[in-house]
């Protein structure tokens, strides 16, 4: 068990499209310090019961997460052994892709 992360695609379709149509692209495990970002981002508290999220990404949030990255709000070092800036950094360069392709990107967790 612990905290999984996914970002997801899909093309845009009306309001419940099934969750079986969205297709994974990037994948962290145990990045809590992204996940909180992600909840305050979208106004979203949380507890360690509930911790599962499903967030639509637009290009304005991820203008702002690496504006974020860049100023060093997203306090990496509560992890030094990982490389999460780096990885964030790959998340936010392929779902721009994906924006720009017309699809539409989700982040989903769950704890």
């Amino acid at each position: 068990m612990g905290l999984d992360m996914q970002a997801v695609y899909a093309k845009p379709r009306e309001a419940g499209t099934p969750d079986s149509e969205f297709k994974g692209f990037h994948n962290w495990r145990k990045h809590s310090v992204f996940n909180d970002w992600m909840g305050n981002r979208f106004g979203k508290d949380h507890t360690e019961e509930d911790y599962a999220y499903r967030f639509t990404i637009g290009l304005s949030d991820l203008d702002i997460l690496e504006k974020d990255i860049v100023a060093g709000k997203l306090p990496y070092e509560l992890d030094p052994t990982a490389d999460f800036a780096s990885d964030d950094r790959e998340f936010i360069q392929k779902a721009r892709a994906f924006l720009s392709q017309g699809y539409e990107v989700r982040y989903w967790s769950n704890w």
